[in-house]
């Protein structure tokens, strides 16, 4: 009999290919995990928040959940010492990395009404996300790359390349449309700001209809199903049939 080995009490659908976590951080996750379960059944029952804001906090606790139990390399599936590069068994690349997506998913959210105030004795504006749209400011655009990027690696670290792959197709051929090398695909193109412009802002692109949908409904229905499985809810309603109609053919 194969005696099961590592401390990490997460136990994903895909568990192989998670890291195995020191206790603190190991802990962290299971708190951070029930109070974002938390928050999406409470919201769904007293309303959510403002949609730019709850696909953000959706988005940025699964990005750094990703970064934190998902390794670059299948290599760093073992667990690993703890120590100044990596804190809690995590390498801190990963650490910046998920709080980095984090940040720039919730990005939106605080910028959404601008900002006006001196910092430092330097002037920082902002005008507000309605103005923006269209012609994004250039702190956007970076956010904005650094989400892309950081979505594309996370998809990659949990999917495979495939998805990641054809994301990058389509957004060159987004990018250089005039460069096609057949007319039926020729097209004006548009800028990287352009670009960001309707892959970050809300509306279309990552904060679009799918997000919504995920944040909303699908997350609901998937952890309902993965807590009754736990419990032998599926077991029971067999059970409970059998019990009833059993006797029956047909």
């Amino acid at each position: 009999m194969s005696k099961t080995t590592g401390t990490n009490a997460l136990e994903p659908a895909s568990e192989h290919l998670s890291r195995q976590l020191g206790p603190r951080v190991n802990w962290f996750v299971y708190v951070f995990l029930i109070l974002f379960a938390l928050y999406h059944y409470i919201t769904a029952g007293i309303g959510i928040p403002v949609d730019y804001w709850h696909m953000g906090i959706h988005l940025a606790g699964v990005l750094l959940i990703i970064f934190i139990l998902y390794p670059a390399f299948s290599g760093g599936v073992a667990k690993r010492r703890s120590g100044l590069l990596a804190p809690g068994g995590v390498p801190i690349q990963d650490w910046v990395l998920g709080i980095t997506g984090a940040a720039t998913a919730l990005w939106i959210g605080f910028s959404w009404e601008g900002f006006d105030f001196t910092f430092l004795g330097y002037p920082i504006r902002l005008q507000q996300q309605a103005l923006r749209q269209g012609a994004p400011a250039p702190i956007d655009v970076v956010f904005g790359t650094l989400l892309i990027a950081i979505i594309l690696e996370a998809t990659r670290r949990v999917i495979g390349l495939v998805l990641p792959i054809i994301i990058l197709a389509f957004m060159g051929f987004a990018l250089f449309g005039p460069y096609m090398p057949f007319n039926i695909l020729k097209h004006p193109g548009v800028d990287w700001s352009q670009l960001i412009n309707n892959a970050y802002f809300p509306a279309e692109g990552i904060f679009g209809v799918p997000l919504w949908v995920a944040s909303t409904i699908v997350f609901h229905f998937v952890l309902f199903g993965t807590v009754a499985q736990k419990m032998g809810l599926g077991k029971l309603f067999v059970d409970v049939s059998t019990v009833i109609a059993g006797r029956f053919m047909g």
